[in-house]
């Protein structure tokens, strides 16, 4: 809740958007080839990369470094 709370409600969205993406592709990709696994692994994929796009946006918007 990051870029909302600091006044940049388009980049919350674009975040949100962007994990489901990557939960998504993971879920398609890994599902199929793993069943359960493959969703929990895409599902971990997301939470993973989630990390690394928050510090992204709040690199770019705020001129932070977490």
């Amino acid at each position: 809740m990051i870029p909302n709370q600091t006044g940049f409600p388009g980049y919350q969205s674009l975040f949100f958007f962007l994990i489901f993406l990557v939960n998504a592709a993971g879920n398609v990709l890994f599902v199929p080839l793993l069943g359960m696994t493959g969703a929990a692994l895409g599902t971990a994929l997301s939470f993973v990369s989630s990390v690394f796009l928050l510090k992204w946006i709040v690199r770019k918007t705020l001129r932070i470094h977490i």
